[in-house]
């Protein structure tokens, strides 16, 4: 079988990329705060804004990743944690002012990409009872497994082709509402 190679748009191969950690973006830690920097950093020559995640993410302290120890902001979510593709932590803000975010930097020439995290989800996300059991990797006893170097994520079951087909709903939602693309 022959196949083809799949080429970046020039929008992404000639842009430079700002990746921002909205929890840490600023004092206010918001999509709103974000929105408010567009002109600077358009004029710092980014052309992509690149979101780390800002779904909504579990609330335990035990949560707390390594990294987010180690950051001193005292927030006990962590974002790799998410509890839902299609919601927005209300620590960042809300879907409207996602919404503004993306007009803006749509309107000043910029695309907006999210991180997204697709190997593993909070063991609380909707998913895991709202999907069948399957949607989940199993140990031989049934549980759940979780990622190696964070034993507190689930690990989806990709060879369920179902979870495809959930991830790509989720990705369209975003898509739908302004998302230029993941990572």
């Amino acid at each position: 079988m022959k196949r083809t190679a799949i080429c970046s748009p020039d929008w992404f191969n000639k842009s430079a990329i700002y990746q921002i950690n909205p929890r840490t973006f600023s004092k206010e830690g918001t999509i709103q705060a974000i929105t408010d920097e567009i002109p600077f950093l358009k004029d710092l020559g980014f052309r992509i804004l690149y979101l780390c995640p800002i779904f909504e993410a579990d609330e335990g302290l035990d949560n707390r990743s390594p990294r987010q120890l180690a950051s001193k902001t005292d927030n006990p979510k962590n974002p790799y944690r998410m509890n839902d593709y299609f919601s927005i932590d209300d620590e960042y803000g809300t879907m409207d002012d996602l919404k503004s975010l993306v007009s803006s930097a749509h309107n000043k020439g910029m695309a907006v990409l999210m991180d997204w995290v697709a190997n593993h989800t909070s063991p609380d996300n909707v998913w895991v009872t709202e999907r069948p059991a399957d949607w989940y990797e199993r140990d031989a006893q049934g549980n759940t497994t979780f990622t190696a170097d964070w034993s507190d994520t689930a690990n989806l079951n990709y060879e369920n082709k179902d979870v495809w087909a959930g991830m790509a709903d989720a990705m369209r939602f975003w898509m739908e509402r302004g998302i230029d693309g993941f990572r």
